[in-house]
């Protein structure tokens, strides 16, 4: 076995995997209730699952962050306790983001709300160029192999 055949075999067991082992997306889960007294958010994705509760009346509100890191600016979507700050999604557009923690605002003010359950979601499309690329690169290196073999 040549060196080769390891790279054609290993990428191809990549691309294998990325295709079954990784999620299609990330979902994020935002739920508020005042008959819990809680808001809870869970985060599935590629990342290990993340599930967080916060009483409601521990939390004192939500907004849309903007941070700037280099020449690239991302918003999150913020809770807010008087100790602590939490990240809820990073997925979603700016004005997905601002609806939720509008939502979120509106809800901590109206105690008659019941709640609400809204999800962002992200689909991982730059998954599914990369398979093909990762795979067509291993079945060249195996077949690669096999022609020095055979020459």
């Amino acid at each position: 076995m040549n060196i080769n055949q390891v790279l054609g075999g290993a990428c191809i067991g990549l691309s294998i995997f990325m295709a079954f082992a990784l999620p299609n997306r990330d979902l994020d889960t935002l739920t508020c209730s005042h008959s819990e007294q809680e808001c809870k958010y869970q985060r599935l994705s590629w990342r290990p699952e993340e599930n967080t509760s916060i009483p409601t009346s521990n939390l004192l509100g939500a907004e849309v962050e903007r941070r700037k890191r280099d020449d690239r600016v991302t918003y999150l979507l913020m809770l807010y306790t008087e100790n602590d700050s939490y990240v809820v999604t990073y997925n979603g557009t700016k004005s997905r983001k601002q609806y939720l923690a509008d939502r979120v605002n509106s809800f901590l003010e109206n105690p008659e709300d019941p709640g609400f359950s809204e999800q962002v979601k992200e689909v991982h499309i730059f998954k599914w160029v990369l398979i093909p690329i990762i795979a067509v690169f291993g079945i060249g290196k195996i077949s690669n192999s096999k022609k020095l073999i055979k020459g």
